[in-house]
């Protein structure tokens, strides 16, 4: 495991370090905004799953 891992691992850090920071709509607000797919499974939403692609093909200049 390497960078594909560490958002994951930090995000759930931070929740069982803080988790009643974690659970506020401020936080979970910040969460959403910095991880646009957060809270949810790519695998279960296809659309999702395709702008989250094509952000970061944009982000990384692979497309």
């Amino acid at each position: 495991p390497g960078a594909s891992t560490a958002v994951s691992i930090m995000l759930d850090l931070v929740q069982r370090c803080f988790p009643e920071h974690a659970a506020t709509p401020e936080w979970q607000a910040t969460f959403r905004r910095l991880v646009p797919s957060f809270g949810q499974h790519l695998a279960d939403n296809p659309e999702l799953t395709a702008r989250v692609r094509a952000h970061s093909a944009q982000v990384l200049k692979l497309a």
